[in-house]
């Protein structure tokens, strides 16, 4: 599914379809970094828990309730 987004991105850009002024690419550069930064620390933080899927394991306890705001 990434390679198709990649290649749909790359043919738009090669097609001239939705051509965007040149000062966006500092904001979008800009947003880029800092979000790659972002995930990336958020990995070494997160160490061997890190995974791409969501589960309980069988010896974690869910809290269900706690402060309301």
């Amino acid at each position: 599914m990434n390679a198709l987004a990649i290649v749909v991105g790359i043919a738009i850009a090669y097609a001239r379809i939705g051509v965007l002024p040149n000062w966006l690419f500092y904001p979008g550069e800009t947003l880029f970094v800092v979000g790659n930064s972002f995930a990336l620390w958020s990995m070494s933080l997160l160490g061997r828990y890190e995974s791409a899927f969501v589960q309980v394991l069988p010896d974690h306890k869910v809290i269900e309730n706690g402060f309301i705001w």
